[in-house]
């Protein structure tokens, strides 16, 4: 039922199905013939190779113009609810690149990796980065490169707004910062060696030992919260 809507190739959306009106497209035959988009993808450029201010260290230097212009008219025509997530997902490829990556535990094992900030009601994409193996944008060195990247994606959110993030991106330090320079408030669970993380909220699975538990001694530093609860092993939050 997938290749109903999405075509595993771009001449697939031209072709006749007959009475099969499920899967059926005929929108795109009435806008040009396929020889002819093919034709123009086959050529389509969006960069000048020999403008002087290129910046061929970028991994993706051929795309990104498209990409600036696209995700600020995400931005522009959507306002999102109160709570927001961050996170990584895979847009899948065949191709040789550099940057193509392989994550086990998606869907999609190899492809493209890229940084979304997602409206969590409606999954709608906000803003969003490709993954090349440094940091683009904002980095703060206290932060590490996924805080920066978390960053990176957050600088359109504003104190009506709640961010909600995974163990891969959260930190003590970074949560501070979310709060105390953009008055932001976070939510996500958290690796126990982040650095500032307090030790006795480090649990084994002996010392909690029912699921659903929840150590009481949870600890409260300024405004940030920090507990475990326990699931099939215990899990480690923090929380603005």
């Amino acid at each position: 039922m997938e290749y109903a809507v999405i075509k595993p190739r771009c001449e697939q959306y031209w072709t006749n199905c007959g009475k099969n009106f499920i899967s059926h497209t005929p929108g795109f035959r009435e806008v040009m013939d396929r020889d002819r988009f093919l034709g123009l993808l086959k050529f389509l450029h969006l960069v000048d190779e020999h403008a002087a201010d290129l910046d061929k260290s970028d991994k993706i230097y051929k795309m990104r113009p498209f990409l600036d212009t696209i995700f600020p008219k995400f931005r522009n025509y959507f306002t999102p609810q109160q709570n927001i997530s961050v996170d990584e997902g895979m847009i899948p490829t065949k191709g040789r690149l550099g940057i193509k990556q392989y994550i086990k535990d998606k869907p999609t094992n190899w492809g493209i990796k890229a940084f979304m900030l997602t409206d969590s009601e409606s999954g709608y994409i906000l803003s969003g980065e490709i993954y090349t193996a440094k940091c683009n944008g904002l980095s703060l060195e206290e932060l590490g490169a996924t805080g920066s990247l978390l960053l990176q994606d957050a600088e359109m959110t504003d104190e009506t707004h709640i961010v909600y993030v995974e163990r891969f991106y959260s930190s003590v330090k970074l949560f501070y910062y979310l709060y105390d320079e953009m008055r932001v408030h976070a939510v996500g669970t958290v690796m126990t060696n982040r650095k500032h993380y307090p030790k006795q909220l480090k649990k084994k699975n002996k010392d909690l030992k029912n699921r659903g538990d929840c150590d009481c001694e949870f600890l409260c530093r300024h405004y940030l919260s920090e507990l475990v609860w326990q699931d099939r092993k215990p899990i480690n939050f923090l929380s603005t």
